[in-house]
């Protein structure tokens, strides 16, 4: 009858690109290129960043790859060819990171960035730092320090008490979390009905990634 997804919660795209198109020089009036995976859950993500870029006034061109892909360079060397203002990868932490590093082996040197929040930590465990370098993304309120919420700094402080130090884990899926805990909390019962409505009524909530 219902299912729970997160997923709709990890999108900082409009605050991310809106920083971006607003700060970055050469991306006004420029080009994107965007790769992405070829299947639902990619295309419909990356369909929302192209949107929102477009309405900046940035022309984006698609690259879709095979879902199973494990080698990169075929991307690498159309961005290369393509030469565009600025590039991003939208698929999942790891594949996003190896996908970096196939561009800037390729020989590309204009911008990386990402609308995901992906956590630069997470980027670094997969590829080498200097396969990113220059990369601009968004940040969670626990990526600072002090973290920058009061609920962040909680999750920091307990994340440290269990693991004995910070290692800049990817904490977007907190955002799930969050929001089925103060939903459960407002419906005041686990029925599954209360609940659903809580949650499709604009529920507003403030995890670790934010309010």
């Amino acid at each position: 009858k219902y299912t729970f997804q997160g997923g709709t919660m990890l999108q900082a795209t409009p605050e991310v690109a809106g920083w971006i198109a607003k700060n970055v020089p050469e991306l006004k009036n420029g080009t994107v290129d965007l790769a992405f995976p070829d299947e639902a859950g990619g295309i419909g993500y990356a369909m929302g960043v192209k949107a929102t870029l477009e309405a900046y006034g940035i022309k984006v061109t698609e690259i879709k790859y095979p879902v199973t892909s494990t080698d990169f360079s075929a991307i690498g060397t159309q961005v290369k060819a393509d030469n565009p203002s600025a590039f991003i990868a939208v698929g999942n932490s790891a594949m996003d990171a190896l996908i970096y590093q196939a561009v800037v082996q390729a020989g590309y040197d204009g911008l990386l960035f990402s609308t995901t929040t992906v956590t630069y930590d997470t980027l670094k465990t997969a590829v080498p730092e200097e396969a990113l370098e220059g990369f601009v993304g968004g940040a969670w309120p626990v990526e600072f320090d002090p973290a920058a919420t009061e609920v962040a700094q909680v999750f920091k402080d307990k994340w440290i008490e269990v693991n004995g130090k910070w290692e800049g884990p990817e904490i977007q899926l907190t955002a799930a979390y969050a929001a089925l805990r103060a939903a459960l909390e407002k419906a005041g019962t686990t029925d599954v009905d209360a609940v659903a409505e809580v949650l499709a009524s604009g529920l507003t909530f403030e995890g670790p990634t934010g309010k």
